[in-house]
């Protein structure tokens, strides 16, 4: 979950790529090529459509087509064209990068007027106006098209190009709801990906109009990006954009699904407002712990995530992404974090904080707090009420002595009715440094003795926070627990609380 770029091709798109009709692309021969720049062209309603390798090369085409050497490019600060494409303006095209804030990703019209250069001898002409949509940085937040429809204006104005980095321009449209021709209108130069959620291996187009398209052709050539029979990549595109866009909505459901998972997991920041496409930012400076740090230790456990700020690492999501990964991945960042924030000395600070997390959730939904003292007996509880702690009598093997044992957390249901059993849950971290073969096993024989002295109507349940493997939580299964993450704690639901 590091990147959509790792997507692989489907046996569909795989099956379409083997069977491409190829040319000599260089020569303008390749009809697949040829069919894949005139559909995005359609798509985008612009002139023409170059296909090239990379977005990178994409992107700086559109500056080197139009711009002359020591122009200036203005972008937001956060852009991936100033900080991930190696320099690229100054290297390629020889123009200098002028940045300036936004907030996630976004400046307005209203802002520009003091950036805009004037006309002297001695200062650069400002030639072009960029922007990205989605911002990968921001999170893969949506650009609002009013906006742009102002600095669209804004540019004409003033004889300034306006060119969009639209490598998840198909996000966008999905998020809004808004055609992607609705969004190039606005811009001379557009480039989208295909190597991205689209699925496809490799592969961007540039679009904007036939004189644009024709300059850029040539650079293309010098900048090392004309291929030969480049169908056979071209069949993996035009694959994509004609069957796997409406499905990145999918994608968007899972990110949101899993960055509500993280918020409410202690000590992390999730914007869940920022969450608008397949992209979450996870801020991890209350942790004490750098994201490259949560990076490393998320990879311990088979998930992998990658950098976005000096605070947060970003997850995610894309058409190789199932639902259970997304779980996964969920599970997998909460025992990152319990092993981050369980003291290994005082080791009940986490399980109080587990059993806060219980008692939240029951009193927004009515349920009354006994606290000890107040004469709770587990059997004659009242129905809507809980308790903490509570020490449940169970006769030992021989049914001859009986003891106490303690139980984290007994809840009576709303519902319930005279004879009924309360439930039981132990809060479980599996970042609390115990003994994990220990603890199931610990488990088991509480679950035994409950049983032994209740009889089957005994329900008995872990709260976990953290990654719990199959082998653990399958024995539990076998012992006749259930159990439900702290992560999703709107799951107690399904115990009819």
């Amino acid at each position: 979950m590091r990147s959509d770029t790792v997507t692989r091709p489907t046996a569909a798109m795989r099956s379409a790529m083997a069977a491409a009709e190829v040319g000599d692309d260089v020569f303008g021969e390749d009809p697949t090529v040829n069919e894949l720049q005139r559909t995005v062209a359609a798509m985008l309603e612009k002139e023409q459509a170059l296909f090239v390798p990379s977005g990178c090369m994409s992107n700086q085409l559109g500056l080197k087509a139009h711009t002359e050497m020591g122009d200036e490019v203005i972008m937001e600060q956060d852009a991936h064209m100033f900080n991930y494409e190696t320099a690229a303006p100054s290297v390629m095209s020889a123009v200098q990068v002028k940045t300036i804030p936004g907030i996630n990703g976004v400046f307005r019209a209203e802002e520009l007027p003091p950036h805009i250069r004037p006309a002297q001898y001695y200062m650069p002409r400002t030639r072009v106006i960029c922007i990205e949509n989605t911002h990968n940085r921001a999170g893969g937040t949506v650009f609002p098209i009013d906006e742009i429809k102002k600095i669209s204006e804004f540019c004409r104005k003033n004889g300034i190009m306006f060119h969009l980095d639209g490598a998840r321009l198909w996000n966008a449209s999905v998020a809004t709801g808004i055609p992607v021709h609705e969004w190039a209108q606005y811009f001379d130069s557009v480039s989208v990906c295909f190597s991205k959620g689209l699925g496809a291996p490799v592969g961007s187009a540039l679009c904007g109009t036939k004189e644009f398209i024709t300059r850029a052709h040539k650079w293309r050539k010098v900048f090392g990006g004309g291929m030969r029979q480049a169908g056979i990549l071209a069949a993996g595109a035009l694959y994509a954009v004609q069957n796997n866009i409406p499905r990145l909505a999918e994608d968007h459901e899972k990110a949101k699904y899993l960055a509500e998972a993280l918020a409410g997991i202690p000590s992390i920041r999730v914007d869940l407002a920022n969450v608008q496409t397949n992209i979450i930012l996870v801020d991890v400076e209350r942790t004490g712990k750098t994201p490259q740090e949560f990076i490393a230790l998320a990879k311990e456990k088979g998930l992998l995530i990658s950098g976005g700020t000096f605070t947060k690492f970003r997850i995610v999501t894309h058409m190789d992404v199932s639902m259970e990964q997304v779980h996964r991945a969920a599970t997998i960042v909460a025992d990152r974090l319990c092993g981050a924030v369980a003291n290994p000395i005082i080791r009940n600070a986490q399980e109080k904080r587990q059993l806060a997390e219980i008692k939240s959730w029951l009193e927004t939904r009515g349920y009354r707090h006994l606290a000890i003292g107040e004469g709770t007996k587990f059997q004659t509880m009242p129905p809507g009420t809980f308790s903490f702690r509570l020490n449940v009598q169970v006769k030992l093997e021989g049914g001859v002595q009986s003891v106490n044992i303690p139980v984290d957390a007994v809840v009576m249901p709303k519902n319930a009715e005279a004879g009924d059993f309360p439930l039981m849950f132990e809060a479980k971290s599996a970042g609390d440094f115990t003994n994990t073969n220990k603890r199931r096993k610990e488990e088991a024989v509480k679950m035994a003795q409950l049983r032994s002295t209740y009889g089957d109507k005994v329900r008995f349940n872990l709260f976990l926070c953290g990654y719990f493997d199959s082998g653990y939580l399958g024995y539990e299964a076998a012992e006749g627990i259930d159990w439900v993450w702290e992560h999703r704690i709107d799951d107690l639901a399904l115990f009819g609380l």
